[in-house]
């Protein structure tokens, strides 16, 4: 997925500098006050999403996109408001999630985990998705999308009167992630952590662990109730319920590979019955038995 989406970024710059077709930007209203924005080409998702919260007289922006769809990206704000950015939150260091620091870090702070302050400040290698094994490089990043601001375990920041907890996870979908809690309004930002229809996705290189992630999961169900909603950061929303079910997905997807693999075992070997519907182009079968593997 991560050369797919330098591609992608790569494509938007292009049709930026010529001018022959503006993206458009979606906004969907989750609860009074919060934003989901998702960007799309020709009808075609693009990238990962965007969470808003407006406060009384500021914003603050979970993830900053691409670098290329600036400034329409900034400028589609004025479809929900006009105030202007306090804090921008980075969840990860995947740069479908944050090559736009450098435009949002203008008006608002830049904040992350430290370790994606470290990713960023140098050369990564990623998992590289759709068929087992594959990587993607990542060159280090200049200065002005780097986070201003970072934390170890948790952070709390205060949007006007609102209270915003940021908690990381680590070795979870890489070692970086940030969850987004709006007690408030009974919504928390899951980001990659979470992919509603998919299987997950865990940076093997960077830290990530598919255990992780199902041990973050179910440490983020245990501390909510039924009334909250769990936003995805690339498809859209699910229940308490939902979340539940997936973790249920996850513990029989590693039951599988656990009673098929072995060391003599060929990946394409390891039969995914029951839970096969959450293959997808991006983690098919094949990529999630390997991680799977290199998570136990």
């Amino acid at each position: 997925m991560l050369k797919k989406l330098t591609l992608l970024f790569l494509l938007i710059n292009l049709i930026s500098a010529q001018q022959q077709q503006l993206p458009d930007f979606k906004f969907q209203k989750i609860k009074d006050n919060f934003y989901l924005l998702q960007v799309f080409i020709d009808g075609n998702k693009l990238g990962a999403n965007i969470g808003i919260y407006v406060g009384e007289s500021e914003l603050l922006v979970i993830d900053t996109h691409f670098a290329g769809l600036y400034p329409w990206l900034r400028n589609s704000f004025k479809q929900i408001t006009d105030k202007k950015i306090k804090y921008t939150i980075n969840t990860h260091w995947h740069p479908d999630h944050n090559s736009g620091n450098s435009f949002m870090g203008e008006e608002g702070i830049i904040i992350a985990q430290q370790n994606v302050l470290e990713r960023l400040s140098s050369p990564q290698i990623g998992v590289g998705l759709g068929k087992p094994g594959a990587r993607a490089e990542f060159p280090a990043r200049p200065f002005s999308d780097l986070p201003k601001i970072t934390f170890q375990e948790s952070l709390d920041l205060l949007i006007d009167s609102s209270k915003v907890r940021l908690r990381h996870f680590p070795n979870a979908h890489t070692d970086g992630d940030c969850a987004v809690f709006f007690d408030d309004l009974k919504i928390v930002y899951l980001s990659d952590l979470y992919w509603p229809d998919e299987y997950p996705f865990a940076d093997v290189y960077t830290g990530g662990n598919v255990i992780g992630i199902r041990n973050t999961l179910q440490d983020i169900v245990d501390e909510t109730d039924d009334d909250y909603i769990f936003i995805s950061g690339h498809q859209t929303t699910g229940s308490h319920t939902d979340l539940i079910n997936y973790i249920a997905m996850i513990d029989k997807s590693v039951e599988l590979v656990k009673s098929q693999w072995n060391t003599d075992s060929d990946y394409s070997s390891i039969k995914m019955d029951g839970v096969t519907q959450w293959s997808s182009d991006l983690v098919p079968d094949s990529v999630w038995v390997r991680m799977i593997i290199n998570s136990l």
